[in-house]
């Protein structure tokens, strides 16, 4: 596996790049706000293209890429603030973890109680609460689909 790089701010580019790719695979239309000044990465529509209502949600992007103890931990605080997400700002949490090609797919509202960080265990056997979020894409409207790589299905 390649080294991964020492800025944070480039690790999270390039989670973000692996979320578009993700989420498109999944069937979903992504839009990304102008700047970095909203306390989400993304908009997600997954409704007219599917035959569904639409909805958009927010999404913030995090990436695990270190581990202490087979545990990835990920910050589930606004980064400017140091608060606790909550879905006045953001809807979901998407965690991704390269390491395991693991994503997980958390409402903002299973966070409440929560401080500012979470920690998964992708590799079995894990006793992690968030385990049950891994590969949700269908909670933002996503198709279920087994993928390939680069888009075979």
């Amino acid at each position: 596996m390649p080294t991964p790089p020492s800025n944070p701010k480039l690790t999270g580019e390039e989670a973000e790049c692996a979320f578009l790719w993700q989420a498109i695979r999944h069937g979903l239309v992504v839009a990304k706000p102008y700047g970095d000044s909203a306390p989400y990465d993304f908009i997600v529509d997954s409704g007219p293209y599917q035959g569904k209502q639409p909805r958009l949600l927010r999404v913030q992007v995090r990436c695990a890429r270190w581990q202490s103890k087979g545990w990835y931990p990920v910050s589930a605080a606004h980064s400017d603030r140091n608060e606790p997400m909550t879905r006045e700002h953001t809807d979901f949490l998407v965690a991704f973890i390269p390491a395991h090609e693991a994503w997980y797919i958390i409402p903002v509202g299973a966070l409440k109680g929560l401080h500012t960080g979470i920690a998964f265990h992708p590799q079995p056997p894990t006793r992690s609460r968030w385990e049950r979020y891994r590969e949700a894409w269908g909670l933002l409207g996503g198709k279920e689909v087994v993928i390939g790589r680069w888009g075979q299905r």
